[in-house]
């Protein structure tokens, strides 16, 4: 899988496993949008807080 082919969500997990971070929360990029902007954009946008995970 090339580098373009890699969605957000995948990149998301990769990292988490790589570096043992943890997701606190995900959310929907357009519940920040006014309906005008969010319907200009295609997909999908995610934002996720993440955390270190400490003392397995």
């Amino acid at each position: 899988m090339s580098k373009k082919e890699i969605s957000g969500h995948h990149l998301i997990e990769f990292m988490m496993v790589k570096w043992g971070l943890k997701s606190v929360k995900l959310v929907d990029g357009f519940f920040f949008l006014s309906s005008r902007k969010a319907s200009l954009l295609t997909g999908n946008i995610q934002l996720v807080e993440i955390v270190l995970s400490c003392g397995k």
